[in-house]
């Protein structure tokens, strides 16, 4: 049985939704979750550190970018639901607010999430969507928005 996993969270203002999926076994690994060990939420950072978060995001997920299979930005929910089904994972852990909407058999709400590097992966998710919005709506830069994904 593969253990492929999904974590799904939306920007702030639900255009987005981030898609980060990677091996459960793999980011179990103490290796990959201390190179992670950056990851912050960034609607907690002062707006000073958020700004600075933001910039050097890219780069830092650039690090850490073999551990994980893909990370995808999409435009709604119903996208989000169709690249579930081409990406075939065994679980999908989902923020709270997208959970009715998301649709496979194995989900898993965010505020479940108790083990440390499923909890790293949704927030790495919730970066990714962030970063989207921030890019998009706030600097107007699509091309930035390249960097992070594969």
């Amino acid at each position: 049985m593969s253990d492929l996993l999904l974590a799904i969270d939306y920007s702030k203002d639900f255009r987005f939704v981030g898609m980060v999926v990677a091996r459960e076994s793999v980011i179990k690994s103490s290796e990959f979750l201390n190179l992670a060990s950056w990851v912050k939420h960034v609607a907690d950072l002062p707006r000073r550190e958020k700004i600075a978060y933001l910039h050097r995001f890219p780069k830092r997920l650039a690090k850490i970018r073999s551990y994980l299979e893909h990370v995808l930005v999409v435009r709604g929910i119903e996208e989000a639901n169709r690249r579930l089904v081409e990406l075939k994972p065994d679980v999908v852990l989902v923020d709270n607010a997208l959970y009715s909407y998301v649709h496979h058999p194995r989900k898993v709400m965010e505020s479940r999430v108790k083990e440390r590097h499923r909890r790293v992966l949704m927030l790495l998710t919730d970066n990714v969507a962030y970063y989207a919005y921030w890019v998009l709506n706030v600097l107007r830069d699509p091309r930035k928005l390249r960097e992070v994904l594969w």
